[in-house]
């Protein structure tokens, strides 16, 4: 997997930042064969809770683009690439959100918060959208057949926040429905801005 950080123009569109001013990013995983569907994953990592946490956040893998590694895939089940292990979604483009907001992808402060002098971005919902729109336009997302949300921990709480009922997290927050338990169930056809 190879990290892409959002193009400059998105950023000054969406004006999205990680916490300490960098610019968010992904990773994606393109199936071996072609496939018109997607497994859009939003990294989770606990939060921060006041400036001085979120300040120390800022400094480390969950609040800075800059320490993200250009290689990255911690998850297995519904996120391996093997088909043995995982025939349902083997197949799909694999996308994983870098988590760099510490407020669960929720945030959309319009000045940053000063901690030492330093400021902090507390902008997780412009770095999604931002990454959403980055991924539409320069990937097949924007013909995808099927989108899987997906997200852990902070990442998990979002999809059940925003997204709905319906779709299952890998972790966090999960519904307990019959929907939730069926895989077939879980994919559904996103329409997108």
């Amino acid at each position: 997997l190879h990290l892409s950080l959002r193009r400059q123009r998105q950023m000054c569109i969406r004006d999205s930042y990680c916490l300490d001013g960098t610019l968010p990013g992904y990773w994606h995983d393109a199936p071996t064969t072609p496939s018109s569907d997607w497994l859009l994953f939003l990294d989770g990592g606990a939060w921060c809770y006041d400036a001085q946490s979120c300040e120390a956040r800022s400094r480390e893998f969950r609040g800075s683009s800059r320490h993200f590694p250009a290689r990255y895939w911690p998850y297995s089940g519904p996120m391996s690439a093997n088909p043995t292990l995982n025939p349902a979604f083997a197949g799909f483009h694999r996308v994983v959100l870098g988590y760099c907001d510490g407020g669960s992808w929720l945030g959309d402060r319009h000045a940053p918060l000063l901690s030492g002098g330093r400021p902090l971005y507390l902008r997780g919902k412009r770095v999604l959208d931002a990454i959403i729109d980055e991924l539409l336009a320069t990937t097949e997302l924007k013909s995808a057949a099927r989108v899987l949300w997906s997200g852990g921990s902070a990442g998990g709480l979002y999809r059940s926040v925003r997204v709905g009922a319906g779709l299952s997290p890998q972790s966090g927050f999960c519904e307990s429905t019959a929907a939730a338990r069926d895989p077939a169930s879980v994919t559904k056809r996103l329409s997108f801005r």
